[in-house]
């Protein structure tokens, strides 16, 4: 994974619940995809989201967009073959899984207690 991303992570893990974080470098621009299973509106998650890397000034070198599904949207993109999420699921990189993360701290805990 590139560095770069891990400030956005970070501010993302400790900010909101999310599942995945996949980002899609297409060099002219970066479509981020945060699986969020969260009750609100699209609209309402993307802003919130914005509102996280700006307000943690992580800064890009390119522009980037956001798209925010909750699981069962990703499954329903997959199967209507949602061209979009489709690039960015199979194309992208996956920078954040909930439970890779939660298995690492898991690990790490019981490796200092031990």
């Amino acid at each position: 994974m590139d560095k770069s991303y891990e400030p956005i992570i970070s501010q993302l893990i400790k900010r909101i619940d999310a599942e995945q974080i996949y980002v899609l470098d297409l060099k002219t621009i970066k479509l981020f995809l945060v699986v969020w299973n969260e009750n609100k509106s699209s609209f309402r998650k993307r802003v919130q989201i914005r509102r996280i890397f700006y307000s943690a000034d992580i800064k890009l070198d390119t522009p980037f967009d956001i798209i925010s599904l909750t699981s069962q949207e990703v499954e329903m993109a997959i199967k209507k073959g949602d061209i979009v999420a489709s690039n960015i699921l199979n194309g992208g990189e996956l920078l954040y899984q909930k439970e890779d993360y939660e298995n690492r701290k898991l690990l790490w805990y019981f490796a200092v207690i031990v």
